[in-house]
C-alpha cells in the first residue's frame, strides 16, 4: 500500500510541478526545472532539478541557476524541505546582472489543515556581485542569513512573528 501510494503521489507532484509551469508559460512566462524528477522513496516525496531558470521577458528578469532539492517528510505531515546550489544569476532592469553565491541555503516549512505554520530559510557565506562583461566585482557579502517566520499563538493566531539576523554583513 506504502508503495502505490507512493508512487501515486510522485505522479501528481510530477503533474503539479509541470502544471505550475504551464501556467506561468500562459501568462508569458517561462520556469523550467532542468531534469526535473520525484524522488525519494520510500520515506520522502521531493522535485529535484539539475538547474532551475525562470523568465519574465515583459518585465527584463532573468533567473538562472543551479541544482533544487525538496522533501516532503511522509513520516511528518506537513513539513517541508528545500535546498538550492549556487551560484545564480539575476537580470533585472536597471541594475547590473548580478551573481548570487552561496554556500548552503536551505529552508523549512510547515503547513496543517488551516494553512501556513512556519517557515526558516538559513544560507551562509553569501555574496552578492556585479557581473559586468564576466568579470565579477564584489558588491557585497553576509557570513550567515537567518529568516523565521510563524503564526503567532497570540491573538488567535491573526499575527506573523518574524525575524531576520545577519552576521557579519559588508557592503
Amino acid at each position: 500500500g506504502l508503495s502505490a501510494g507512493w508512487y501515486w503521489a510522485s505522479g501528481k507532484l510530477d503533474e503539479r510541478a509541470k502544471m505550475l509551469a504551464a501556467n506561468l508559460a500562459s501568462q508569458g512566462k517561462n520556469l523550467d526545472c532542468i531534469n526535473q524528477e520525484v524522488r525519494g522513496y520510500p520515506f520522502r516525496l521531493g522535485v529535484f532539478c539539475d538547474g532551475v531558470t525562470f523568465d519574465d521577458a515583459s518585465a527584463g528578469v532573468n533567473i538562472s541557476g543551479k541544482g533544487f532539492r525538496s522533501a516532503a517528510q511522509l513520516y511528518r505531515p506537513g513539513h517541508f524541505v528545500a535546498e538550492l546550489d549556487s551560484p545564480y544569476d539575476v537580470v533585472v532592469p536597471g541594475l547590473a546582472p548580478l551573481t548570487i553565491d552561496w554556500n548552503n541555503l536551505k529552508s523549512s516549512s510547515n503547513i496543517g489543515t488551516s494553512g501556513f505554520k512556519r517557515l526558516s530559510v538559513v544560507a551562509d557565506q553569501i555574496s552578492v556581485s556585479a557581473n559586468d562583461f564576466g568579470q565579477r566585482d564584489l558588491l557585497g557579502s553576509v557570513q550567515e542569513l537567518q529568516f523565521h517566520s510563524r503564526i503567532s499563538e497570540e491573538n488567535d493566531g491573526k499575527d506573523m512573528d518574524l525575524a531576520l539576523s545577519a552576521d557579519q554583513w559588508q557592503i
